[in-house]
């Protein structure tokens, strides 16, 4: 297979991309890049890990990841809870896939071609495991911690990579720097900032369920 042939989405075949398509493509771009100030210097301090300057194309998708818990944070904080629900827990999973997809897919070139093989099984085994835990949320299956469940999905399939040893995200640690910042973000512009943060991801997920 050609380093630029990774098999296409079937996101085509997937009724509830067909009914929720738009609410995921404005969710993955909502979740790129972390929105505080503690949430963008945990995404520097992981761009210094090693792993991330052999397999540069990892570090956007933790990026996300970040993201994913700055917001149940401040969902947390605010007493709702953005990602309970098996709708918009359907959205954020697509979101991420489509993330994964947009940046193990583009063009290998020069040095890269090397690792094409490494990036190509990550590719396939996330995509396998998270639509796994698709049919899990689809079955109705109650999930301890949706984000928790991402980020252990990517960090285990990271973990298999050639060189890389039992990586994982210390998420309780970037959780609890991420709700020790939020009262300090909710007094900048009299909240003004905290709001349009979370309108940000609240406007494309099932307002109905906004405020479980």
């Amino acid at each position: 297979m050609a380093v630029d042939q990774i098999p296409e989405s079937t996101n085509f075949l997937d009724p509830f991309w067909l009914e929720h398509g738009e609410q995921i493509r404005t969710v993955s771009k909502v979740i790129e890049v972390p929105k505080t100030l503690v949430g963008e210097e945990i995404q520097k301090n992981l761009s210094n890990n090693p792993i991330f300057m052999v397999y540069k194309r990892l570090y956007p998708i933790f990026s996300s990841l970040v993201t994913l818990v700055e917001y149940d944070e401040i969902g947390k904080a605010e007493g709702k809870s953005y990602f309970s629900e098996p709708t918009n827990q359907g959205i954020v999973l697509r979101a991420i896939k489509l993330l994964v997809e947009d940046s193990i897919k583009f063009p290998y070139h020069g040095e890269e071609k090397k690792k094409y093989e490494d990036y190509h099984k990550f590719f396939e085994e996330a995509l396998s495991r998270l639509g796994q835990l698709d049919k899990q949320i689809q079955a109705g299956q109650k999930l301890p911690n949706f984000v928790n469940s991402l980020v252990m999905i990517i960090s285990q399939k990271t973990s298999k990579l050639k060189g890389v040893e039992d990586f994982g995200m210390k998420i309780e640690r970037i959780r609890e720097k991420i709700a020790d910042y939020l009262p300090q973000l909710a007094q900048i512009d009299n909240g003004r900032l905290l709001s349009e943060i979370q309108a940000q991801l609240e406007m494309p997920l099932e307002s109905s369920h906004r405020d479980k």
